[in-house]
């Protein structure tokens, strides 16, 4: 279980930060350059952090750009930490990788362009 404490306390930015692909605002090149920044300081690769974002914060977070009076501000980070922390700990049960492997390629446009400028940002051996 330590071991669990340690990586979902190593996650907490990594959620934080690719939350706001999901708040229903335009980012700038400062958001992205400071998500960027905490991607690459979480140590994870590209791929681990597009892992996450896949199985942990797009099946909690996509249904808020189909919503008109979704989120603007940003997520309440206690709320963000407590239900990616949920999905954590479900992220191999064969369901929710089924569900999000069918809600992917639905909502992979939603957040195609953040990848793209994120990708730009992120030293090209953090693959």
């Amino acid at each position: 279980m330590c071991a669990d404490n340690t990586e979902i306390t190593r996650r907490m930015p990594v959620w934080a930060a690719l939350s706001e692909f999901y708040v229903d605002t335009q980012l700038t090149a400062q958001d992205f350059d400071a998500i960027a920044s905490k991607l690459v300081d979480s140590g994870y690769t590209l791929l681990q952090v597009k892992d996450i974002d896949k199985y942990e914060v797009r099946p909690l977070l996509f249904t808020n750009l189909l919503s008109a009076a979704g989120v603007w501000s940003g997520f309440d980070a206690e709320w963000l930490a407590t239900n990616c922390t949920r999905i954590y700990y479900k992220r191999n049960n064969f369901f929710h990788k089924l569900k999000c492997q069918l809600i992917f390629p639905l909502t992979k446009r939603m957040t195609a362009d953040c990848w793209d400028e994120i990708e730009t940002r992120m030293p090209s051996g953090n693959n």
